[in-house]
């Protein structure tokens, strides 16, 4: 039922380490989730949700970091104006917005014509719910009627493309993957093909 996807692309080993400790997590989650009753199974979707669009922040941010970082190496795939453009960029650690912005600017996912980037979005807001108190007023109000399967699998569906695209289009170097031995184990069935 799990796939993988090649560890190709990590700029930074830590957050490499804790990409797979909350797959872990997300391991875990699925294993309730597919053991659940239907009623119950709504109650582990919020955190299953919430770790998928975290873990996709933490791709953009390393992602970002490393083409700002790795002026000497360059990001295989990446045309060198698009580098530029987003080494004068300004963005931070928790902007999870400009990002995706970033991303879909320069459709570093080529998706140009879908509604990818504007999944991403509303994924955003509903990472944003991790706080319960609600600040932004997203829509729908009611956690219950946010935190749904239809948003599990744009999830699922959004990580997995970021995952791929990022291990197929723009790799490190091999004599740098090396320390990444260990490719991404996703707890689902495969959505792309």
């Amino acid at each position: 039922m799990a796939f993988s996807v090649p560890a190709t692309f990590f700029n930074n080993f830590n957050i490499y380490k804790n990409v797979k400790y909350n797959l872990e997590i997300l391991e875990e989650l699925y294993a309730a989730y597919n053991q659940e009753e239907y009623d119950r199974k709504r109650y582990l979707l919020k955190p299953i949700i919430v770790t998928e669009v975290s873990i996709i922040e933490v791709f953009l941010y390393d992602f970002m970091g490393r083409v700002r970082g790795n002026t000497r190496e360059g990001v295989s795939g990446l045309d060198e104006d698009i580098a530029q453009i987003i080494r004068e960029s300004d963005f931070k650690r928790s902007q999870f917005g400009v990002l995706i912005s970033l991303a879909e600017d320069n459709d570093l996912f080529d998706e140009p014509e879908s509604s990818f980037y504007l999944r991403l979005r509303e994924l955003s807001y509903l990472r944003n719910r991790v706080h319960i108190q609600n600040v932004l007023q997203n829509k729908p109000a009611m956690e219950n009627f946010a935190f749904v399967e239809r948003r599990k699998l744009s999830a699922e569906r959004c990580l997995e493309k970021v995952a791929v695209t990022l291990s197929e289009k723009y790799p490190r170097p091999n004599y740098i993957q090396t320390y990444l031995a260990e490719p991404l184990q996703f707890p689902w069935e495969k959505h792309l093909e």
